[in-house]
């Protein structure tokens, strides 16, 4: 139980921002890999978000929670809708309450007018009082007909609300649901590729005698002064070098890839490219030959054009060349 409050208060920390950048890297690789941990930490966010909807978060942690959540658009939706929900079950149960000691009072009244009538001696006095009991009967009877008819009309509204809580919870699990599928699927689409690569250096080893090619998959936005590049080792003999270009947003019509060396000339360049959409995620595949590579830092850039030939995107891939004695 400790450790379950422990990971808890962790988890906490890690939503409000309070970890350090590798317990937090730590934390989003563990929920990445591990769907319970993940489920978990939707769950203490789902925690969070109803404490703050009752106000029951500490003043440090209320601050903490409106600039980490309330900036988006979808967090405010969702914590309007607990402070909703608690406002409509508070609501019930003061209703529930009124109703009980209305209900008391109204039995009260019925039996104190015919207390009253038994207890008088005198005939003209007991019939005059008996009137006056079928008239104040009366409203009873129709006091108690008003109180059964609105105690139904809040009986449905509470229904109502009922129901409408339970389709939104509902909603919710399934947007839930739908985050763990594409989740998954991202995880296999990207095992699928990794795998597929694998083969392809596999196929290319096996054939480097006939055809040595050496193939090198590189993802955007990589800067070449923001962090370690990709490298692509040279071994004697190879012929041409194959670059899988991963695509970012939706597909365009053609493609043109132009690579230049640190100097910023360029050495080589294809027009009328197209993308391979049996990868996850897409891909562009170019062939270079080797012979025009040499121990340097390279910039390739892709752009993307639309039907009518206009440019629509450029993405840049950065890697460094060296080869190999």
């Amino acid at each position: 139980m400790k450790d379950e409050m422990d990971i808890e208060s962790v988890l906490v920390r890690y939503l409000l921002g309070q970890l350090s950048e590798e317990e937090q890297q730590q934390i989003e690789q563990r929920a990445f890999d591990d769907d319970e941990f993940y489920r978990q930490l939707l769950e203490v966010e789902d925690d969070l978000r109803c404490a703050y909807a009752q106000g029951a978060l500490p003043a440090g942690q209320k601050g903490l929670f409106e600039k980490r959540f309330l900036i988006f658009a979808d967090e405010r939706k969702k914590v309007a809708l607990a402070q909703d929900m608690i406002a409509e079950l508070r609501i019930a149960l003061v209703e529930d309450t009124s109703s009980a000691a209305s209900s008391r009072s109204e039995r009260m009244s019925a039996r104190s007018p015919l207390s009253w009538i038994f207890g008088s001696a005198s005939p003209v006095m007991r019939y005059a009082m008996a009137a006056a009991a079928l008239v104040v009967a009366a409203g009873v009877f129709w006091l108690l007909f008003e109180t059964a008819r609105l105690r139904n009309e809040i009986n449905n509204l509470r229904g109502a609300a009922e129901q409408q809580l339970e389709q939104r919870a509902a909603e919710e699990r399934a947007r839930a649901e739908q985050q763990d599928k594409q989740l998954r699927e991202e995880r296999e689409r990207r095992v699928q590729l990794e795998e597929e690569l694998a083969a392809q250096r596999e196929q290319a080893g096996e054939q480097s005698a006939r055809a040595p090619i050496v193939a090198l998959l590189l993802a955007p936005g990589l800067t070449r002064g923001g962090g370690e590049t990709k490298r692509l080792v040279l071994p004697p003999g190879v012929e041409r070098v194959r670059f899988q270009l991963e695509l970012i947003g939706s597909y365009s019509n053609s493609y043109r890839a132009i690579l230049m060396n640190s100097e910023g000339n360029q050495i080589w360049s294809r027009a009328g490219l197209r993308a391979r959409r049996d990868y996850a995620p897409s891909v562009i595949a170019v062939s270079v030959p080797a012979s025009i590579l040499a121990e340097d830092d390279y910039e390739l850039t892709l752009t993307s054009f639309d039907k009518a030939g206009q440019p629509d995107r450029t993405d840049t891939y950065y890697f460094t060349a060296l080869k190999k004695k």
